[in-house]
C-alpha cells in the first residue's frame, strides 16, 4: 500500500470511507512523477455492494480507486469490466479494504512515456548547403526553410501546437515532413500528415518522400490514406458487372475504365485477388493479368469510381479496399490523407 498512496492520500481515503458508514466510496487520484498517488478527490458514494462509476472526471494519467467492505479485493465482473474502459483511457484502476492497508491494482497507472528529443542542430544540418538536400537539383539554403523546420521540431518536443506561415518557394512539405519521419521513427510513434487538397497529396507521395527514402539515412514506411468515398465499393464493382446499365453513359465508361485496371491490380494484393476469385472471379474471368509498376514503399489502395461504386459502408468485410487501406495505416509510422478525411 505505501508504493500505492502517500501516507495523507490513505488517510484522507480512511477518513472518507469511515464516514459513508464503511460503504463503498469512488475516488480518484492523481500521481506524482513516480507514480504514487499523491492527491485523491471522493466522488462518489455507494453500498455495501456497489457505488457509481464516474470516470467522466478523471484524466488519463489518474487513478480511480473504491473499496471493498468485505475485505476481498478481487475484483468483480463489473470491476472488470469498468477497469478495461478506464484502462484504454490511460486511467489506472485500483481496490483498497476499508482501513486502506491493502491495495489490488488492476490496472497501473500510466506515466507520461518521454520521447527521444529531435536535435536542433541535426535538422540544421539536414537543410544545410552541403547536408542531404543537397541531392535536390538547383537547393539553395533558405533560412525561412531551416527555421521552420526547427519550429516543427521544437513543437514536437515540448508537445505543443505551431502555426506556420511561409509564402510559395520556402519549401514547406519538406520542413514539416524531416522533423515529423525522424519524430515517427525513433519514438515509434505513427504521424499523421492531413493535406487540403489532393494535389499537395499527390506531391508528398509521389515526389517528397520517395525524395526522402532514397536520401535519408533513415528507413521509414509510409502508407496513403483517403476518405471512403475515394475507394471502388467491390460488392458493388460486382454487382454492376453483373447488371450493366440498359443506357450507357459517362458513369458506365469510368466503370470500364476501372474493370480494365482492376485486373493488373488485384494480384499486387493477395488477400484481395483470393477473396475475388472466391466471388467467382467475375472481373478476372478470361483476362490476362498485368502487374502495374507501383513504388515498393507506397501501399496504395485507390482506385477511380464512377458515383455508383462509392464506398458508403464497409459492405466488402475484410478485402474492402477502403477497410485494408486503413488497416496499412495502423503499422506505418507516417501518414498522409487529404482533409478532411471520414475514417
Amino acid at each position: 500500500m505505501e508504493t500505492n498512496f502517500t501516507p495523507d492520500c490513505r488517510a484522507l481515503m480512511r477518513h472518507e470511507i469511515g464516514a459513508a458508514a464503511g460503504n463503498e466510496v469512488f475516488f480518484i487520484g492523481s500521481c506524482n512523477v513516480d507514480g504514487v498517488v499523491c492527491a485523491v478527490e471522493a466522488i462518489a458514494r455507494g453500498s455495501k455492494q456497489a457505488v457509481p462509476a464516474i470516470l467522466s472526471r478523471a484524466s488519463s494519467g489518474d487513478v480511480v480507486v473504491h473499496n471493498h467492505p468485505s475485505g476481498d479485493l478481487t475484483p468483480s465482473t463489473a470491476d472488470m469490466e469498468i477497469a478495461s474502459v478506464a484502462g484504454n483511457q490511460g486511467i489506472g484502476f485500483a481496490i483498497i479494504d476499508n482501513a486502506c492497508n491493502r491495495c489490488y491494482q488492476v490496472v497501473s497507472p500510466f506515466s507520461e512515456q518521454k520521447g527521444e528529443l529531435l536535435s536542433l542542430d541535426e535538422i540544421g544540418r539536414v537543410f544545410a548547403a552541403d547536408g542531404m538536400m543537397a541531392h535536390l537539383k538547383g537547393y539553395e539554403q533558405r533560412d525561412e526553410q531551416v527555421r521552420m523546420a526547427c519550429a516543427v521540431a521544437e513543437a514536437f518536443n515540448s508537445d505543443k501546437v505551431v502555426l506556420v506561415e511561409a509564402g510559395t518557394g520556402t519549401g514547406k512539405s519538406l520542413a514539416y515532413l524531416v522533423p515529423s519521419i525522424l519524430w515517427a521513427v525513433r519514438n515509434n510513434q505513427r504521424v499523421v500528415i492531413s493535406t487540403n487538397t489532393i494535389n499537395l497529396q499527390e506531391q508528398l507521395i509521389k515526389k517528397d518522400l520517395p525524395f526522402l527514402a532514397r536520401n535519408s539515412s533513415v528507413e521509414f514506411k509510409a502508407a496513403l490514406v483517403k476518405g471512403r468515398s475515394n475507394y471502388a465499393c467491390l460488392r458493388k464493382l460486382e454487382q454492376a458487372e453483373a447488371e450493366p446499365a440498359l443506357f450507357p453513359d459517362e458513369a458506365t465508361a469510368e466503370h470500364h475504365r476501372v474493370e480494365q485496371r482492376l485486373p493488373g491490380w488485384l494480384p499486387q494484393r493477395p488477400f484481395l485477388y483470393a477473396a475475388r476469385q472466391h466471388l467467382g472471379g467475375g472481373l478476372l474471368r478470361g483476362r490476362p493479368v498485368q502487374p502495374l509498376q507501383m513504388q515498393a514503399f507506397q501501399p496504395l489502395f485507390f482506385l477511380p469510381r464512377p458515383p455508383r461504386l462509392l464506398c458508403r459502408q464497409n459492405s466488402g468485410g475484410q478485402s474492402c479496399p477502403a477497410a485494408v487501406g486503413y488497416r496499412s495505416a495502423q503499422g506505418d509510422r507516417l501518414r498522409r490523407h487529404r482533409h478532411p478525411a471520414p475514417l
